[in-house]
């Protein structure tokens, strides 16, 4: 039982490294990602400022009556859509000192990594049949396609995210999964 416990966390050090990885030193954690033209920032953001009052995840435009709206209401959101612009907005009204928040968020990153991992390494010790390393380090490739499935790929059918950021998010969870499996893959006593 210790050796998938250590398997699971030197396999979720491993999935913090690949991210560190593809958002520090390659492109793909910023695949998609776009900034407002600097000359129009300053509108932009003194115009959400005026019409959005408090923090949240926005949908434009948006929906009157929204989550039970009437057949008018939806019948004027389907308009408005069709003219454009459409859009998903996770907006945070207040400021924040993001240097500051840096330690916090990788720390709280770091602990999800490690959750993937255990999650990983104890679905792979209940997995029967999986008994050499390679079919282990497949096994958590496909918990990472799984998890891209199930997460990012319905925010690019639902939500208009770009093909080229949701590509980007199939490259973090497959290959970061797969290192994964790779560490846990040498930990993990073998069966049989």
């Amino acid at each position: 039982m210790m050796r998938i416990w250590l398997a699971g966390l030197l396999g979720g050090v491993a999935m913090f490294v690949w991210g560190a990885l593809s958002h520090m030193v390659l492109p793909i954690g910023s695949m998609g990602l776009q900034s407002p033209p600097v000359e129009k920032e300053p509108a932009l953001l003194n115009s959400l400022r005026e019409a959005l009052p408090e923090s949240g995840v926005y949908f434009l435009p948006g929906m009157e009556g929204f989550p039970k709206p009437s057949a008018e209401q939806e019948a004027a959101y389907h308009a408005k859509a069709l003219v454009g612009p459409r859009g998903l907005l996770v907006y945070q009204r207040d400021g924040a000192d993001t240097q500051a928040l840096m330690p916090r968020q990788l720390v709280q990153q770091f602990v999800t990594c490690l959750g993937c991992g255990l999650l990983a390494a104890f679905l792979l010790a209940s997995a029967g049949g999986l008994n050499g390393y390679l079919p282990r380090v497949y096994f958590c490739t496909i918990l990472g396609l799984t998890a891209f499935l199930a997460s990012d790929a319905p925010n690019w059918i639902w939500y208009g995210y770009s093909s080229v950021h949701t590509f980007g998010k199939l490259l973090e969870n497959v290959i970061g999964f797969t290192c994964t499996g790779a560490v846990i893959g040498l930990v993990l006593p073998r069966r049989g």
